[in-house]
């Protein structure tokens, strides 16, 4: 996931105080990291909506637009037979299980501005979902896999983190060049839709023939093979939920991103997300 720093200035020396310096000196440094920054807003042009998405959405909570109703509102216990219904639908080839984490990403999706940012990804996302089917065809990877691009950078082509993961589907360096993509000094084809595309389908498909199953293989495009099996050894089951249990926090948190994102991109309309 991508992480953007806000470069705050007369505001920010406004309400720092004493911490002002450590904290300007801090969003230099990552300014420095994100060399690309300012190319991604200007692609973009929608700096709230960019924050917003990339940053796991605005948690900050806020008040819902006119007709769109919370799903926070409703218990969980009351959503569970129509969102595991629904998510079998969506990721058949997941062949995985409904969990709570799913439900608390979705109600966190569902607050505040978040509906007004996913619709702006989902725009991104369907003005290239024809040309990211074939891709993902050609490589036996499910379409159902597609709504990884949203997590992982909000479907901006231009996305660049602080680690050097870069393009829509977030490559780092090492990993497109044993994919075939130049990246150097004179040219990075991470930020190429077609050939990242295609490298990040290689990637999911290699995962899922390394680890036997998609949940995993989606797990591991985020935390890496290595991680996962050490988490399937530990567990001593390949169980998707089970071995969740013992991969990174952000790995835990990626899961349930990828089926919530499918499922607003099916059921959102519901929820006030065009």
């Amino acid at each position: 996931m991508i992480l953007v720093a806000t470069l705050w200035t007369g505001a920010l020396q406004a309400q720092c105080g004493g911490g002002e310096v450590a904290l300007l000196r801090e969003n230099r440094r990552l300014k420095a990291q994100v060399d690309s920054l300012q190319r991604l807003l200007d692609a973009t042009g929608m700096i709230d909506e960019l924050w917003g998405t990339l940053s796991g959405l605005d948690e900050s909570g806020g008040e819902w637009g006119s007709g769109v109703s919370s799903m926070a509102d409703e218990t969980l216990s009351e959503q569970d037979a129509l969102l595991a219904g629904r998510l079998s639908g969506i990721f058949p080839q997941m062949a995985i299980s409904y969990n709570e984490a799913v439900g608390k990403r979705l109600s966190a999706y569902l607050s505040g501005r978040n509906p007004v940012l996913l619709s702006g990804a989902f725009r991104r996302l369907r003005g290239r979902k024809a040309e990211f089917e074939k891709i993902f065809l050609r490589y036996g990877v499910p379409q159902e896999l597609i709504p990884l691009c949203v997590v992982e950078s909000a479907v901006s082509v231009n996305a660049v983190s602080p680690v050097g993961a870069a393009g829509m589907w977030q490559l780092m360096p090492q990993t497109a060049e044993g994919y075939g993509l130049r990246v150097d000094g004179q040219q990075d084809e991470r930020f190429s839709v077609e050939k990242s595309t295609a490298a990040a389908a290689r990637v999911l498909c290699d995962l899922k023939k390394s680890l036997g199953t998609w949940p995993l293989a989606v797990m591991a495009y985020n935390c890496g093979a290595g991680r996962v099996r050490k988490a399937v050894i530990a567990c001593g089951t390949t169980d998707p939920w089970t071995v969740w249990t013992k991969v990174p926090a952000e790995t835990q948190a990626y899961l349930p991103s990828l089926l919530a994102v499918g499922y607003l991109l099916e059921y959102g309309h519901e929820y006030g997300i065009k």
